[in-house]
């Protein structure tokens, strides 16, 4: 009976180990153009410049844990528009890009 109980626990212990396993998905930062906000997926996409010259568009999940700010106030994702600029801190969990933090510069000065 004590060997059953000493199995269950290691098992649990390597359970609850799994996640610290396989590493922490790593915080990275991108900066760009946002080219369209999706309220409904709650989902921005972003214009990033890859290379120098070159650019791709990366789109971003806003998590429940996400802080957006402009101008140091936190906004609500309704209040990013198409044309500003943004610095996004995410992480790639299950294939997206999960936002973190979300700086919004707003439009560049004509």
């Amino acid at each position: 009976m004590k060997r059953i109980g000493i199995g269950i626990l290691l098992i649990g212990l390597l359970v609850s180990a799994l996640p610290a396993l396989a590493g922490d998905p790593k915080l990275v930062t991108s900066s760009g153009e946002v080219v369209a906000v999706d309220a409904t997926a709650n989902a921005v996409t972003v214009k990033v410049e890859t290379t120098p010259g070159e650019t791709t568009e990366m789109a971003f999940s806003m998590g429940t844990e996400t802080k957006i700010v402009k101008q140091g106030q936190a906004i609500g994702l309704d209040k990013i528009m198409p044309g500003d600029k943004v610095t996004i801190s995410f992480k790639t969990v299950n294939g997206k890009n999960v936002a973190v933090n979300v700086g919004v510069v707003g439009k560049p000065a004509a």
